[in-house]
């Protein structure tokens, strides 16, 4: 997510009701289902009076796809998870709200600090997580686990977070972490992993392959099927974020979706050009746009606009023109910053599921 002291950001799904007739043939069967998920991509609409299932995802070239070959858009809500189940409202009723809003994929935040704290050996925040996971496949939606998530800026402006040091000293610690969640999550087909986030400061093109590949092919040796995110990055600071490391050292491994972040104003007062031109400029920058002709998938898994007191017109119009160019020229979906009712970015105006200004136009293009 954006960070205080900065002024340069990185910037439906197979959903089907158990049929109440017997069929006379698995091949109905199939056709039925397929139906009924273009229905329900279309419209984001789901049957509550039935039990909701869910396609296991994969990556073919530039499109993400559902089991029948259907391509799917993810398009969802981040959630801090300390945050809101510390404010009272880690419930099922929560997953509802989001659901009923149009999204289909939860982002769950999982912080590095909360790593190195222990919490994969506290029961009660295992416990959380499983429930988060369980009440999204009951409702149809998809959780993407963000496993390392960057500890934010101090109170004199530093940012606390060296992703070098950590993908140095704490490897042990993050390649560990992915290995007890693939472990824990074998199989569950509504989860896909991101395996770290906004990663700046690191040493070399070459590393960032190296370590992303190996935590791939661990993640994939205990569970094949996964989808997993492989987010853009840099060997300095913020302004260098981009996908300029899968030119000259790809990834080069099926099944994963490569994501960016985008932020179109801030709490400093910057608000970014608003137009299309200048939005796919920028974009174009950070080799969005290369990645997607070279053919790969490009999800956008932290997006917004500052909204504390209240949207001005530039910021509404970034935000429209940025999901109309997202929709416009390939990517395949977007996941907005955050579900909540306070802050520097924020989609709720109260926890009964109503929208603040910023919501009301996501709620435009669910």
């Amino acid at each position: 997510m954006p960070r205080e002291g900065s002024f340069h950001f990185f910037p439906k799904f197979l959903s089907f009701a158990v049929l109440t007739l017997v069929l006379s043939s698995a091949t109905s069967l199939v056709l039925g289902l397929q139906q009924y998920n273009t229905s329900i991509s279309s419209h984001g609409t789901v049957d509550y009076s039935t039990t909701v299932n869910i396609s296991r995802l994969h990556v073919e070239g530039t499109q993400i796809k559902d089991q029948f070959g259907k391509r799917v858009y993810l398009k969802g809500v981040n959630l801090e998870t300390k945050e809101w189940w510390s404010e009272g409202y880690g419930t099922e009723q929560q997953f509802i709200y989001i659901k009923n809003w149009g999204f289909n994929v939860v982002r769950v935040v999982i912080q590095a600090w909360a790593i190195e704290a222990g919490v994969m050996n506290n029961p009660n925040f295992l416990g959380r997580l499983d429930n988060m996971i369980s009440w999204a496949e009951k409702h149809g939606m998809y959780v993407v686990l963000d496993g390392w998530h960057n500890s934010g800026w101090t109170s004199d402006g530093i940012y606390r977070f060296d992703v070098s040091k950590y993908m140095v000293d704490k490897w042990d610690d993050w390649i560990e972490q992915w290995r007890f969640l693939a472990t824990r999550y074998k199989g569950r087909i509504n989860v896909l992993y991101d395996l770290m986030n906004e990663p700046i400061y690191v040493p070399s093109n070459e590393f960032y392959q190296t370590k992303m590949r190996q935590a791939i092919d661990m993640i994939r040796a205990i569970d094949p099927n996964v989808v997993i995110i492989v987010e853009e990055m840099s060997t300095g600071d913020w302004d260098g974020m981009g996908f300029s490391f899968e030119q000259t050292h790809p990834i080069n491994r099926p099944n994963v979706i490569f994501s960016g972040h985008q932020y179109g104003s801030g709490p400093k007062g910057w608000i970014l050009p608003s137009d299309k031109v200048s939005i796919r400029q920028l974009l174009s920058m950070k080799k969005w746009d290369w990645v997607l002709q070279n053919g790969r998938a490009v999800w956008i898994g932290e997006c917004g606009v500052y909204n504390a007191d209240g949207l001005v017109i530039q910021e509404k119009t970034w935000l429209r023109n940025f999901m109309e160019v997202c929709a416009e020229d390939g990517y395949s979906g977007w996941c907005a910053w955050r579900w909540a009712t306070s802050g520097w970015y924020y989609v709720l105006a109260d926890w009964s599921g109503n929208p603040s200004d910023y919501g009301k136009i996501l709620q435009e293009f669910l």
